[in-house]
């Protein structure tokens, strides 16, 4: 995935502020590290400048890290910079973050930095073998005092020696300009490894002057005719130095290496290059000799035909020309070189920039860089311009993520992976694109509707196009089909179904987040659908976005649950413009839990509603009571549209229900004691009072309605009879504890009432057993008197 530099910028500059946080230094607040991170400059508007003047330092630095790829650049931080400094003068506060520090403290920093920037453009430019040239080789060589090319060249591995003399040239210049100071206030860099080397401008190797001696060579004329000793194949070989290649605009490359480290008069270097693999020696069957000289340089002009093309530099030292053929071949240097792409054509379509080309064959991907053009003079070969670096790229790319209008330069570079070397990259190929300025459509276009029963209004949000004016056009009925396809003129917008008098004239607000808002649209009173639309005006084009279509409905009104016992029946005032009243049940005290996907415990049409004269509820409501939402729902050719719910609560019913048994005498079969048991829908351990009512003539009407007899827990003979008894839990299916009355003597009906206030009856229903149950009388009908 291609890296996001804004995003590792925030993290960097919030990892470091967590660990300076508990010490005493006044460090800037994360919306400020936000900006900064994200802006990618110091300082950006709006910060608190004198806060975070001190650690401009601390923030280049990291920010370097950053650029360069360094992982948890916040934790490698050396221990000089997790202090403030003194706010630095002369800097411009719009300075990029990459940019050199033009004052530096000591000439050591000075040294040090000016050695840095040198590797920088080096890797950007694709100097071959840069990769292998660290940080700390760099910091070493300042720690050290060493300035000259000898100096250098005992402190470098043998592969980098190629390099000490542009080394020495880059700390003679910052000497003479800075000076030098204690190596003990240089900051070093954490060693980390390079992923790709890119290719063009290396530093130069200085050029030996050929012997003046007419005993030897004064030019290269026969020296392809020697016959020359063969390679020996050493057993300890010595390593090989770098050779530096150069690309030319033109095509072709100019191979440089250092001169071989022999007192010998006389050195032939044989140039020999191979594509499969790198020459095992000057003679290898499947090499090609690219020249013979006594030079340490030479232009190699000739076609790529693989990715990779491998060259190395073979030496033969001796006292002349005839003695050093016939001395066996030393391998001296060594380099490969990626071959470049071919028949680049880049071309805009549409809005988007198309790339075709053709690559070598073994190159791996390609590597892509758009820069905006008035950033190529400085951001050439900057890897934080690459896009679609998930992707190998290797026939083109498609690149949607332009803005129109713009200009840019697009550098392209092939890259393979060559043996112990890594992924290298290969010389730049570069075309320009301008983009024609098109006007965009906006498709994101959001509504809110604030559904006031007075006042309707909505808000609109929208991402605004990266040119033009947008205006947001409301309408009764939608645009005419097609409308949006095409890019049309300002005076076909009516002809679209988009009036004039139909466009909104609100002001446009900008909001934190980059969007731009419309608040406090009215909704027509007389519309009950309404039609948005944006459309993006420049230059007299017009084109017109995607339409969002709003319907209202009316509010649910007087609604009243009615209850019957085991069935409850919804009663309101239908909403205008809704097809369908959806019902929600939910936590009692909580608001409505509907949404698009939650499934609605029952609803019912217009049509229903007004044959049934209700809800009908098809389950009845809890026991112990929930809230009730009530939505209206109208449908659209955009899809369901919700209204306002209306939300109430239902208290809920203790249904209970009881049953009575007589005992009666032997023969007679007059009633000596009835046995009551409850029960309850539910589990009730603070059961309400009871009253075993008795009437001898009718069934009592209420538990005023005859003479409350006593009853005592049954199975307990030391209980007292008492005329009002509560049960200490009551259970479904009659688990609870049963009660007995004394009836001798009594005839007429008993019946049980929940002993409640009226006020509080309404929350309790206790369903009756059958009546033949409740009668006392005997078996022959006869009625007994108390």
């Amino acid at each position: 995935m291609p890296v996001d530099r804004k995003t590792e910028r925030i993290r960097a500059l919030l990892g470091w502020r967590n660990r300076v946080l508990d010490g005493a230094a006044v460090v800037p607040s994360v919306d400020d590290l936000q900006k900064i991170g994200a802006a990618g400059v110091l300082w950006p508007p709006h910060i608190d400048r004198q806060v975070a003047e001190p650690w401009r330092k601390t923030i280049e630095y990291l920010f370097r890290l950053v650029e360069e790829g360094v992982p948890d650049p916040a934790g490698r931080l050396p221990s000089s910079l997790l202090q403030p400094g003194p706010p630095l003068d002369g800097r411009s506060a719009a300075a990029p973050l990459d940019a050199a520090d033009p004052v530096p403290r000591t000439g050591l920093d000075a040294a040090l930095a000016a050695l840095k920037a040198w590797r920088a453009e080096a890797v950007t430019s694709g100097v071959a073998g840069i990769a292998w040239l660290k940080e700390s080789h760099l910091t070493e060589i300042v720690r050290s005092g060493r300035s000259t090319t000898e100096e250098i060249t005992e402190v470098l591995p043998a592969r980098l020696r190629v390099l000490a003399g542009s080394l020495a040239r880059v700390l003679a210049d910052s000497a003479a300009t800075n000076g030098r100071a204690s190596a003990d206030e240089v900051p070093s860099a954490p060693d980390e490894k390079q992923a790709e080397i890119p290719a063009p401008q290396p530093p130069t190797v200085p050029a030996v002057e050929p012997p003046t001696d007419p005993e030897h060579p004064t030019s290269d004329e026969g020296l392809s005719a020697l016959i020359f000793a063969g390679y020996e194949y050493p057993e300890d070989p010595r390593p090989p130095g770098l050779v530096v290649a150069d690309p030319q605009r033109g095509g072709g490359v100019i191979l440089r290496w250092p001169a071989a480290d022999t007192d010998a008069a006389t050195v032939i270097y044989r140039v020999v290059s191979g594509d499969a693999y790198v020459p095992y020696s000057p003679d290898a069957g499947e090499s090609e000799t690219v020249a013979v000289t006594t030079a340490l340089t030479v232009q190699d002009d000739r076609p790529f035909r693989t990715a990779v093309r491998h060259v190395t530099i073979w030496s033969h030292a001796g006292t002349g020309v005839e003695d050093a053929a016939s001395r066996p071949p030393v391998l001296h240097a060594v380099t490969s070189v990626v071959g470049p792409v071919t028949d680049l054509q880049i071309s805009e379509d549409h809005g988007r920039v198309v790339g075709r080309w053709t690559v070598l064959p073994g190159t791996e991907s390609v590597r892509i860089l758009r820069i905006p053009i008035e950033e190529a003079a400085h951001g050439a070969g900057q890897p934080r311009y690459r896009i679609l670096g998930d992707s190998p790229n290797l026939t083109g790319f498609v690149d949607g993520d332009v803005r129109p209008g713009r200009h840019y330069l697009y550098q392209v570079a092939a890259a393979a992976t060559v043996g112990r070397e890594g992924r290298l990259l290969s010389p730049s190929v570069s075309a320009e694109v301008k983009l024609r300025a098109v006007p965009a459509p906006v498709t994101d276009l959001r509504v809110r509707l604030h559904d006031h029963d007075e006042s309707p209004e909505f808000d609109i949000r929208w991402s605004p196009p990266p040119a033009g004016r947008v205006d947001v056009y409301r309408t009764e009925l939608p645009p005419a089909a097609g409308a949006g396809e095409r890019p049309l003129s300002e005076a076909a917008l009516e002809q679209a179904g988009l009036p004039a008098h139909s466009r909104l004239p609100h002001p446009v607000d900008a909001l934190p987040s980059g969007e731009a808002t419309m608040a406090g649209v009215p909704w027509p009173r007389q519309w009950t659908r309404a039609y948005l639309t944006p459309v993006t005006l420049r230059e007299g084009n017009a084109r017109v976005g995607v339409t969002v279509s709003m319907t209202r409905t009316g509010r649910i009104r007087h609604p009243k649950i009615i209850e019957r016992t085991h069935r409850q029946v919804l009663t309101f005032e239908w909403p205008d413009g809704a097809a369908w009243v959806l019902l929600y049940r939910g936590v009692s005290g909580h608001g409505p839990g509907a949404g698009p996907n939650i499934r609605p415990d029952d609803e019912i049409s217009a049509s229903r509603y007004e044959n049934q004269g209700g809800m009908h509820l098809a389950y009845p409501l809890p026991t112990r009571g929930c809230s009730v939402h009530l939505v209206p729902v109208a449908y659209t050719a955009g899809g369901k549209v919700t209204g306002s719910p209306v939300s109430m609560e239902y208290p809920g019913l203790l249904r209970m229900r009881y049953m009575v048994s007589t005992r009666r005498t032997f023969g007679t079969g007059r009633p000596t004691g009835v046995t009551v048991q409850i029960d309850a829908e539910v589990d009730i351990l603070h059961a309400p009072p009871f009253a075993l009512v008795h009437n001898p003539d009718r069934l009592p009407l209420d538990i005023y309605d005859g003479q409350a007899l006593f009853v005592a827990p049954e199975g307990d003979p030391t209980a007292v009879p008492v005329p009002r008894f509560i049960p200490h839990r009551l259970a479904p299916d009659f688990r609870g504890l049963a009660w007995t009355a004394d009836v001798r003597g009594l005839g007429g009906y008993v019946r049980l009432f929940v002993d409640l206030p009226v006020g509080r009856l309404a929350g309790v229903a206790l369903l009756d057993p059958p009546v033949s149950t409740l009668r006392l009388d005997s078996a022959s009908g006869r009625r007994g008197r108390a």
